[in-house]
Formats: structure tokens, sequence, C-alpha cells
């Protein structure tokens, strides 16, 4: 990707404004196609696989005029974390249930690919950052549902 940093440069300082996140409230989203983030945490070195979920839809508990305040909010993507820890793993194979991703004989590495473009519900919450002290969106993953 080539990058025109005359074009970056040449807009005013005072059009410059911070995004608003995802006002909360219920959203349908969607699962990246691409393939999950599989890493190691920063901190304590945990093993997590991670996904990108745009959201698709809002519902009824969305405020619609905060949702306008928000820039291209189609396109916002939220980061789906799931530890693969002995003690955690069963989170991931819960949300395989509740997306429809079969799982029965086979390993977390065969099921992953399946993931990619399921639908499910979820809540957003705002968590608020500890480095900036500005509120943040995140998927709730304990509010994750069925579509």
């Amino acid at each position: 990707m080539s990058v025109n940093f005359n074009d970056l440069l040449s807009t005013k300082v005072d059009e410059a404004e911070k995004p608003k996140p995802l006002p909360t409230g219920s959203y349908i989203f969607a699962i990246s196609t691409e393939d999950p983030k599989l890493d190691v945490s920063s901190l304590k070195q945990t093993p997590f696989v991670e996904f990108l979920c745009k959201p698709m839809n809002p519902l009824d508990d969305v405020d619609p005029n905060l949702l306008t305040q928000v820039k291209n909010w189609r396109e916002k993507t939220q980061r789906l974390t799931f530890y693969l820890t002995d003690d955690a793993k069963y989170r991931l194979k819960d949300f395989m249930d509740k997306v429809g991703v079969s799982h029965q004989g086979r390993t977390f590495g065969e099921c992953l690919p399946e993931l990619k473009g399921k639908a499910f519900k979820a809540t957003i919450k705002h968590e608020i950052s500890q480095k900036s002290k500005e509120p943040f969106a995140v998927i709730d993953d304990s509010s994750i549902a069925v579509a």
C-alpha cells in the first residue's frame, strides 16, 4: 500500500476529530472472513484467538441519534477474544455452539475456519481506557446469543 503523505498532511488540523465509539446496546455482528489472530497476551503471555467483527444491524436498544454521530459505523471493527487456556476454552466451544459450528470429535483448529462470516447477537458496552481515560466500545462476551 502506498501512502501519499502530501494528501494526509494537507488536511486542516481543525478538521481532525476524535472518533466516537459505537453506542451501547445490542447489535447483530458478522465475523470477518479474515483468518483470526492467534497470539499471546502482552502481560501474562496467555494464548488467545481474536476475531474481528463488524456490526451489521443495531437492535431496538441502540440510540439511533448516537449511532448517526458515529462516522462509518458499519465499518467499525470490534475485537472478540477467546483465551485458549484449559480453564477458558469452554467459552470458545460455547460460542461455536451459538453460531452453529459443529465441533463433535474435531479440534479447535479444524473448527476455527468455519467461524468466518458467522453472525451473532451481542451487546456493546463501554469501558474506560487506562491510558487515555476515554470510553471505548467492546463486545460484552457474556451477552453473545444466536442471531
